[in-house]
């Protein structure tokens, strides 16, 4: 008897149907002198460090570490342990004389049968079943061609390697930042580096400074646009000088008529895209449905396992082999008459004499060049397509749209390319030279198959960076999409074409976008160097994070680690993942490292790099870094327990976090020496917790009303603030402060108190006491700086200040603001102080006079 083992239940049942196993036993089935048995998933894990070593127990102290493992020890996960017995009974059962791997074809799925088979205890010969699709027929052909266990040994040590390393370095040093930080701070080797990219992308967004471009675009008769472009080797169209780009107009608009200087048309042809590999089917699916890697992954494994509509889907090969060409017009004909295929597809396909019950190897093999079938770009799988089985009509609807994603591709490749006719027109103005662009479809090819928005230049990006050499950024292709996308009138050199109008169009540029499960699916892929081009990409084609079966679970790992949130569809750290970045030291960050860790384990699965070797190599990174990581000091924002109340981080320490106590709130870091505390009584009033959580988050709260007065003689109603010393007063006690509790300086007019700033305004600290003293944030519509308004009371005036708005709306002036005698601001320019004031608005939070509001007269200026 055959004993065969399956990653699942659900593939052991495909199985045990074709080799007639058709009695349903405990944890197996059984018939035909076949038992069929399964797994689920992981049944073996690495023991815990405990387990290997008692010293290595908690609690977590820096002492321990490094924790490097001279035997490593397995153990049967404690809820598959009566699963692992059948199994473990069935391989040693004297009538087995051969076992047969059937768990997942993959390096993880080698990974578990290995295992199991090591504790287990079996010495029995193992064969290896290699399919690529769960169809009856795949299934047949894979038992009648069964490989030597031996065959895969390269790829079980490649799988050992990576979990010894994920576990030495994952452990090491998460344990170490969990004692250094005194919470629980999940480090891995994959994980923080993909992390890293996500933190970075943020960063990159926060700090870009937009910068404003400028545009010269000209209308022509019959309508037709062109673009200003540079007298460069690479002309531009933007220009980054306005009063440059304001010239060239005045000079072109007396003129009536453009000439033509140049008109080029070439023939351009886009071949049908490759077919899908895991991570180009995720990010179509995200861009065209928003599923997420995971989502996508669980859809598309679910239609190879339980629908067994598509092939393997976990590849890293958008490739075909040559000895599949005999099977193709089978697996062609049964999309073609399947209900998701549409009649638009139908019929392109008929046109190219792809009939059903007529297609022939030979009709479609000069279809197939090698951007399609090449044996020498395989993986351990062919690029995921669809089977000979056809969908049925109740067919969820996300399993129907990744089934259609992967069957248009697939009817994709036997289409023509697309055949477009495109222009290039130069003309000239004066001296001045203008570019017009457009193109005109003369045969839709494959592009008739896909939806619309794809015909308009969003397909399959990695194709398309490879036809266009070079990346560009969203808005510079919007901009070549928009242009290039006009219908061109019959132009000829030296032919006058009629001017309409001129206009300068002003823009901005865009900051990096953040990434989506698409863009870091890519990042990681390429090891964060977003190349798009397919050439360029293929040089760190062995060289990125984690593998297509991984890299979903490593982003769903950080969202539920609460590193990273969903916001819409984009992927933001938050500041617990941010302050983790900022601490862990440079090399566990670092993505061409661990690029070069994946590297090494792709080596082991070729035969070019042996375990023992690449093992010592991540031992030594460890050893080498702890004491590193140990001489920093904890610099991470505590965060609270599931269940333990919050109010904010530590306003003190800025490392706690403010927590409840019996009497009100204070600091988890106490005993690191932090003080920070707030009496839930106080005043003679009972604080809530919005107070409490105003005070720590904004250091002021709003107006509480009950406070009672130490003579017993009644109640008065005060805001709380938390002074510069962290202690809380009423705000009648600290002057008003602003949301940052500071000075600015002494008041000028009442002499005693002292102008805070807070949201809206400088004010008085005295202004119970009837100071009026205010000076508002925004003057004449421009928004004053801190330094100005401090300039302003202690100088009594502002340098130049440039950028002040018109009444009108047509333009700005720049001018001086001044505090007079009455103690107002006004403007002062050309010698001459402006009427408008500024002074003595009513605010509560900074002043309660009740002087004129600023006017905003634009006396005393030129217009010009």
């Amino acid at each position: 008897m055959k004993v065969v083992l399956a990653e699942k239940p659900s593939v052991a049942r495909d199985i045990a149907n074709v080799v007639g196993a058709g009695t349903k036993r405990n944890g197996y089935f059984e018939g035909n002198d076949y038992a069929v048995t399964y797994a689920y998933g992981h049944l073996v894990t690495i023991a815990e460090p405990e387990e290997m070593n008692p010293a290595w127990g908690g609690p977590w102290r820096m002492a321990q570490l490094p924790m490097i493992p001279d035997n490593w020890k397995y153990k049967v996960v404690d809820k598959t342990v009566s699963q692992f017995n059948v199994i473990k009974n069935l391989f040693s059962d004297p009538k087995v004389s051969s076992i047969i791997c059937a768990t997942d074809a993959g390096r993880e799925g080698e990974h578990i049968f290995r295992l199991i088979y090591k504790l287990s205890g079996s010495k029995k010969p193992v064969e290896r079943l290699w399919i690529s699709s769960l169809t009856a027929d795949a299934i047949k052909d894979g038992l009648a061609n069964l490989k030597s266990s031996e065959e895969f040994d390269n790829l079980a040590h490649s799988a050992t390697a990576r979990a010894h390393a994920d576990w030495v370095v994952g452990l090491n040093f998460t344990r170490a930042y969990t004692a250094m930080n005194r919470q629980l701070c999940t480090i891995g080797r994959v994980q923080t580096p993909t992390l890293a990219l996500i933190v970075d992308r943020q960063i990159a967004i926060e700090s870009f400074k937009e910068k404003q471009f400028f545009e010269i675009v000209v209308s022509f008769a019959p309508g037709f646009l062109a673009r200003y472009i540079t007298p460069t080797e690479e002309p531009q169209t933007r220009l980054h000088d306005q009063a440059a780009a304001q010239a060239i107009i005045d000079t072109i608009k007396p003129e009536k008529h453009g000439l033509v200087q140049s008109v080029v048309t070439a023939e351009k042809k886009n071949k049908p895209p490759a077919l899908y590999d895991l991570l180009t089917l995720q990010k179509e699916a995200n861009k065209r449905f928003g599923y997420t890697a995971q989502e996508t992954l669980d859809i598309a494994q679910n239609l190879y396992e339980e629908h067994k509509l598509i092939s393997y889907p976990r590849t890293e090969s958008r490739h075909l082999s040559t000895d599949m060409v005999a099977e193709l017009p089978r697996v062609l004909s049964t999309v073609l008459k399947s209900p998701t295929t549409s009649q638009v597809a139908k019929d392109a396909l008929e046109k190219e004499g792809m009939v059903p019950g007529k297609i022939t190897a030979a009709l479609i093999r000069p279809k197939l060049s090698k951007a399609y079938v090449d044996d020498a770009k395989l993986t351990d799988h062919h690029a995921i397509i669809p089977t000979y089985n056809t969908p049925t009509a109740n067919l969820p609807d996300r399993q129907r749209n990744i089934y259609s994603l992967v069957a248009m591709r697939f009817l994709s490749i036997f289409m023509p390319a697309e055949v477009r006719d495109e222009t290039t027109v130069i003309l000239t103005i004066g001296e001045h030279n203008f570019r017009a662009k457009g193109f005109v479809i003369k045969d839709p090819g494959w592009t008739a198959l896909e939806p619309k928005k794809d015909k308009d230049g969003e397909g399959d990006k990695e194709e398309k960076g490879k036809a266009k050499g070079k990346k560009k950024s969203d808005g510079d292709k919007d901009k070549d999409n928009a242009e290039d996308a006009q219908q061109l009138p019959p132009l000829a050199k030296g032919q006058q074409v009629e001017k309409q109008k001129e206009e300068l169009k002003k823009g901005k540029t865009s900051a990096p976008k953040p990434y989506d499960d698409g863009t870091l699916l890519t990042a990681m892929k390429n090891a964060g160097q977003e190349i798009d081009d397919e050439d360029l990409a293929s040089y760190m084609k062995q060289k990125g994070l984690g593998t297509p079966a991984t890299r979903a679970a490593i982003i769903e790992r950080l969202l539920k680690s609460s590193y990273i949130e969903r916001q819409k569809k984009y992927l933001i750290p938050t500041e617990k993942g941010r302050a983790l970045i900022q601490q862990v030291h440079q090399d566990l960050k670092d993505v061409a490292l661990t690029a070069s860790w994946e590297q090494g384990l792709a080596d082991m699965q070729d035969g070019k790099m042996q375990l023992d070797s690449f093992e010592s190599d991540i031992a030594g990174f460890v050893s080498r870094l702890l004491p590193d990581v140990a001489s920093q000091t904890a610099s991470l924002p505590s965060v609270p327990r599931e269940g333990e109340v919050s109010f904010g981080t530590c306003p003190q320490c800025q490392l706690g976090f403010v927590r409840q106590t019996p009497k009100g709130a204070g600091c988890n870091r106490w005993k690191e020496g932090c003080n920070f505390s707030i009496w839930r009584d106080i005043y003679g009033k009972e604080l809530t917790d919005t107070h409490i959580k105003e005070l720590v988050e904004k250091r002021i709260t709003k107006e509480i009303k009950g406070f009672k007065k130490k003579d017993g003689s009644g109640k008065y109603d005060s805001r709380l603030v938390l002074t510069e010393d962290f202690k809380v007063r009423l705000e009648i006690m600290a002057g008003a402060p602003g949301e940052n509790g500071g000075g600015l300086g002494a008041c000028p007019q009442c002499k005693e108190g002292t102008v805070r700033l807070n949201q809206k305004a400088a004010g008085c600290s005295r202004w119970r006491e009837g100071c009026k003293f205010t000076i508002w944030k925004e003057a004449f519509g421009k928004e004053l700086s801190e330094e100005e308004i401090k300039s302003i009371i202690k100088r009594g005036t502002t340098d130049l200040i440039q950028g002040f708005k018109k009444k009108s709306g047509n333009g700005t002036y720049n001018a001086r603001l001044v505090l007079n005698e009455e103690f107002k601001v006004r403007l002062e320019f050309d010698n001459t102080v402006a009427t408008a004031e500024l002074a003595g608005k009513t605010n509560g939070n900074g002043g309660n006079g009740t002087g004129a509001h600023a006017n905003g007269s634009d006396r005393g200026h030129s217009d010009n």
